[in-house]
């Protein structure tokens, strides 16, 4: 798992988010998404470490 599809997960879910430092200057810059098998995953750990309800379903 990277740091960038752990973020993106935290956006997902409502979850904070610290400030990034390390921004590009680049305008054009290509972020690549997180896949969805580790969308779940990352989920399965946020549920795991009680950082969200497993109920929810997002």
């Amino acid at each position: 798992m990277t740091n960038l599809y752990i973020g993106q997960a935290k956006e997902k879910f409502g979850l904070a988010k610290r400030k990034n430092y390390n921004l590009s200057k680049k305008e054009d810059q290509v972020v690549p998404k997180c896949p969805e098998e580790k969308m779940e995953a990352i989920k399965e750990a946020f549920i795991h470490f009680k950082m969200i309800d497993g109920w929810r379903k997002k």
